[in-house]
């Protein structure tokens, strides 16, 4: 914990090294050779480090798109997960086969939260897709990440920004936040401003003009988490509705990229009173770790985790004062969106 801190706040000694990276990345684009899969291939990315809402996306996506008839399949590359540099699946629509530990916690919420969608994992994404199309009758590829990843031509690619941090610091790696420069979104074929309700009209106006600028006017749609329910960590079967937050003082516990955004989408629940305890993206919590957050949660009402950091403490016990955060993806005008995605996909050969 202390160490990334470190890293987040003095990163800038890193800016030297930023060239190098810009041109290594390129040329890694320039010599590959992608591959033009036999069905059509949906990137949901972005071009930053994280926090942007793809994991969401992307079951939105997959459940837009089995709603209009077609048969999804995901790919992703199971980051940490032990299995990722093999390969495996995931699930094969039914059963969900593997540990989150085996698959990255992100495949394995994305496997449980879907039914009749197979996931796989792997860190080289032609061999999942392979696997994928090889194993299971799909007719469209979901490519969870990828954007950065030269090896598959896209066929639609949809990138999501984080409205409360779109660009981080402006730079790039490893300095900075971006993966790749902001002209790359010329490659994009659809936008979504994520966590859009966090952020004043204007700030959204300014930003949808600047990612219009980058982008030369690529279809832009704003779009929100809504909270659903929630549930509790020793029973989830026992469901409340969101605001029962409301009154009380709340605890938060999280390891997402920005867990400030989430910080802020659960004052709107109107709690007493709020503290954050913020853990670095994909952190894996120690058995210490955990009796330190449940000593602190005494001292609170409730205490709040999402669903990704549910799957990675699912092994302990808690008190009955630990609920999980249940959200979905809200896309403003979804029909627009939709239609033009099934329309693209149409026209795909």
């Amino acid at each position: 914990m202390y160490l990334y801190n470190i890293y987040k706040h003095f990163r800038l000694i890193l800016l030297p090294f930023v060239p190098l990276y810009f041109i290594v990345f390129y040329i890694k684009r320039f010599i590959s050779k992608p591959e033009k899969i036999t069905i059509p291939v949906i990137c949901i990315g972005n071009i930053t480090t994280g926090g942007t809402g793809k994991t969401p996306t992307v079951i939105k996506v997959a459940r837009l798109l089995q709603e209009n008839g077609y048969s999804p399949g995901i790919i992703s590359r199971g980051y940490r997960g032990s299995k990722s540099d093999k390969g495996a699946i995931v699930s094969d629509g039914s059963n969900v086969l593997l540990s989150h530990a085996e698959a990255g916690d992100e495949p394995f919420m994305i496997a449980n939260e879907l039914q009749n969608i197979p996931v796989v994992i792997g860190r080289k994404r032609r061999i999942s897709i392979k696997r994928l199309i090889s194993n299971f009758k799909v007719d469209t590829i979901i490519m969870d990440d990828g954007f950065q990843n030269n090896s598959i031509i896209k066929d639609i690619s949809i990138i999501n920004f984080d409205s409360t941090n779109p660009f981080g610091n402006s730079l790039l790696l490893p300095a900075g936040d971006l993966r790749e420069p902001a002209f790359s979104l010329r490659r994009a074929d659809f936008i979504i401003i994520n966590k859009s309700d966090l952020i004043t009209s204007k700030d959204y106006i300014s930003l949808n003009f600047r990612l219009n600028r980058y982008s030369r006017h690529k279809q832009v749609y704003k779009a929100r988490y809504k909270n659903e329910f929630l549930y509790r960590m020793n029973d989830t079967k026992k469901e409340l509705p969101a605001d029962f937050i409301s009154g009380k003082n709340t605890l938060i516990i999280s390891s997402i990229a920005n867990p400030d955004s989430l910080k802020g989408s659960i004052h709107k629940l109107n709690p007493a009173d709020i503290k954050l305890i913020p853990y670095p993206d994909h952190y894996s919590f120690s058995r210490n770790d955990i009796e330190r957050i449940i000593n602190e949660s005494e001292k609170y009402d409730i205490a709040v985790i999402t669903e990704k950091d549910f799957v990675k403490m699912s092994g302990y016990s808690f008190p009955d004062r630990f609920y999980v955060l249940k959200i979905s993806l809200f896309i403003e005008d979804n029909d627009i969106f939709v239609d033009n995605l099934i329309e693209r996909l149409q026209h795909i050969s």
